[in-house]
């Protein structure tokens, strides 16, 4: 059962039934998943004239039946609205959100009484990081005569969305396992991968440090004496 009068509107006798507002919360577009637990939503809502200039979000659990949880309010700009962490300090209710599923609506009324409610949209708010192991390439402290290495890594969580790596503090880039090094110069080198998940959450990079040495020694033959 979805939030009390998702998708629904009422009007005044005698005056059309004025069109739903449109809700939409910043998170990733296939799994929903935020790592903000104050997280913005956009709202597209009516501008035409005698359009009220505020409008309700309202966040309700995913239980049957659904229980209220937070009420916001924002005031929009021509018929954009977004729902920023000033509005969530403003709230009835809950100011922030837990780990868990959520479901909301956006309602705008008029001055001639009429209301709509959006259509619910599902999100879920996700603050735990995923890990990360690395499983393969040079151990730390190991010496190396190669200029080339590769580390193969993984990670336990489901939802990673990119893994990214860094050589040297060079800056972290979106890689793959069995991440591939060439033209390593003789030295320390230090290898770094973190995990990113479909919310936002990054890990803590796991690294590992070795060295590489091409250079031969100097052998010296001296006659006898």
């Amino acid at each position: 059962m979805g939030p009390p009068g998702a998708g629904k509107g009422t009007q005044a006798v005698g005056i059309a039934a004025r069109p739903a507002p449109v809700l939409d919360v910043v998170a990733d577009p296939v799994t929903g998943r935020t790592d903000d637990t104050t997280p913005n939503f956009t709202a597209t809502a009516g501008n035409a004239t005698g359009d009220n200039a505020t409008v309700t979000v309202k966040v309700y659990s995913t239980a049957t039946p659904a229980v209220l949880l937070s009420t916001i309010t924002a005031t929009r700009s021509g018929a954009s609205v977004t729902v920023t962490d000033q509005n969530w300090a403003d709230a009835t209710g809950l100011t922030s959100l837990s780990n868990a599923t959520f479901t909301a609506t956006v309602t705008q009324g008029d001055n001639v009484s009429n209301t709509a409610t959006s259509t619910a949209i599902t999100f879920t708010v996700d603050t735990t990081a995923p890990s990360v192991s690395i499983t393969a390439g040079p151990t730390n402290a190991s010496l190396s005569n190669l200029a080339t290495a590769t580390f193969e890594f993984s990670s336990a969580a489901t939802d990673v969305a990119r893994f990214e790596c860094d050589l040297d503090g060079a800056g972290f880039g979106t890689c793959t396992s069995a991440a591939a090094l060439t033209g390593l110069a003789d030295g320390s080198h230090t290898f770094r991968v973190r995990a990113v998940d479909t919310a936002g959450n990054v890990s803590s990079a796991q690294s590992r440090t070795w060295s590489v040495d091409r250079t031969a020694p100097v052998v010296s033959v001296t006659a006898p004496i």
